[in-house]
């Protein structure tokens, strides 16, 4: 759709230049010089495209910079939660091995026991 719209863009302005054919005085610092209309709105045009490409691609290479950043972050923290969830196995397991062997869990008293 964005090509469409930049090739109907520069259909207008090519038809613009071609319906205006003089020569125009162009003056810039100490440059001056004479050129047909065409030719200083096509470059104009040119110009003005090569500049937002080179921002969109400037502006790209930041997006993908933050985009691999984001995705490193999101492996480094699926991996945490992988081990957390390893642990959290690996602990569960060894209530159920301390509750059918019949001894106290961590923080209980034995049955009988003279404290309490």
């Amino acid at each position: 759709m964005a090509w469409i719209l930049a090739l109907l863009a520069f259909a207008a302005i090519l038809i613009l230049a071609m319906y205006n054919p003089e020569w125009v005085a162009i003056k810039f610092l100490l440059w001056q010089t004479s050129l047909p209309l065409v030719v200083v709105v096509l470059g104009a045009a040119a110009l003005g495209g090569v500049l937002v490409g080179a921002y969109a691609l400037v502006r790209g290479f930041g997006w993908s910079r933050r985009h691999r950043e984001a995705s490193e972050r999101i492996r480094s923290l699926e991996l945490e939660l992988t081990r957390e969830r390893e642990q959290t196995r690996h602990l569960e397991q060894e209530l159920q091995n301390l509750r059918a062997s019949g001894r106290p869990e961590a923080g209980q008293k034995p049955e009988g026991s003279l404290d309490g």
